[in-house]
């Protein structure tokens, strides 16, 4: 997307936000100069208080209503939801495919997403979000694989915390002959290992490749760590991460009266609400701290976007950090 260029028909931006305002001109002009496939008509606008947000979109949702373009936004400095029709939001998608979940451990039914699949052809929609297991996720990308409409690049999305597909051969290959791309939100980009400085990859994930090569260089000693598959897949980064706040929590107890006994459980529940500023956890995945304020999610965890198959050397740019200005 090109960047610090004027904008069409030379209107007059809002001062300060000339940068957003030629996002803008990508998004509802027909010239587009990103990668192919990525155009999508929404916009993040965001900045620090006062800085002229709201008068944005309102500028921009005139000039929308103008040339008789359809729009929806949701101011959230008055947490304010504004439309030029009101179906808006429902003619973004298509009406939603229920079906029976599978029980974790059992086999998927046989033709499970049969009817799902040909509903999924004839909505012409190119992007799927899949609210379900993943076990069921592999039945559902085998039933893509034999669409109608396999002429027709299709994306599913998808949320997992470990990228196990990696270890699918089968899956992997089907995605390839079902024309689909799985867009996955987990906790780790494969690329993120890549040694190129110019990787978006948590400051102190290189530290923990480094400590897991060299603790699973003995498997006698560290049983299982020698084989590299929740490494691969992001599980051991799970893992160590989740070890990493449990231990600092631990410490953190050290200085309190225990009468020569360990610390119970409360009391190390008790210090994790405190693992923040001074206490924060250089973790794999982020540098972790945790508050109230985001209902004991840890803040500044990464959370890639990684899409399959691979492609590229390098994680996409800019991935989504909790508690990161400008997010949730």
């Amino acid at each position: 997307m090109t960047i610090g260029a004027e904008t069409e028909n030379h209107r007059e931006p809002p001062v300060g936000q000339e940068e957003q305002a030629v996002y803008y001109e990508e998004l509802v002009t027909p010239h587009w100069t990103g990668p192919a496939g990525r155009r999508r008509p929404i916009m993040l606008v965001h900045g620090p208080q006062g800085f002229g947000k709201s008068h944005f979109i309102l500028h921009k949702a005139r000039e929308l209503e103008s040339i008789g373009v359809p729009y929806a936004h949701i101011d959230l400095a008055s947490v304010r939801f504004h439309s030029s029709v009101p179906e808006v939001f429902a003619a973004l998608s298509s009406h939603p495919q229920e079906y029976v979940g599978t029980t974790v451990g059992d086999t998927p039914q046989a033709g499970l997403f049969g009817t799902v699949t040909q509903n999924v052809c004839a909505s012409e929609n190119d992007t799927v979000l899949f609210a379900g297991r993943a076990p069921d996720l592999d039945a559902f990308l085998e039933s893509l694989a034999y669409r109608s409409c396999l002429d027709r690049p299709l994306r599913v999305l998808f949320v997992a915390t470990g990228l196990t597909i990696l270890d699918d051969g089968e899956a992997m290959a089907r995605l390839e002959e079902g024309n689909t791309t799985l867009v996955y939100a987990s906790a780790i980009d494969p690329r993120w290992g890549s040694g190129d400085p110019s990787a978006d990859a948590p400051p102190d994930y290189a530290s923990f490749v480094n400590a897991f090569h060299e603790y699973g260089a003995d498997p006698e000693a560290v049983p299982d760590v020698g084989d590299t598959t929740a490494f691969n897949n992001g599980y051991a980064l799970v893992n160590h991460d989740a070890f990493a706040v449990a231990a600092t929590a631990i410490r953190m107890t050290n200085r309190m009266d225990l009468d020569g006994g360990p610390p119970t459980a409360s009391m190390v529940g008790a210090q994790l609400m405190l693992l923040n500023n001074a206490y924060r956890v250089p973790a794999g995945g982020g540098v972790l701290n945790y508050s109230d304020e985001y209902g004991g999610e840890a803040a500044g965890r990464y959370v890639p976007v990684v899409e399959m198959p691979l492609e590229g050397d390098l994680p996409l740019p800019d991935p989504y950090v909790i508690g990161a200005p400008g997010g949730p």
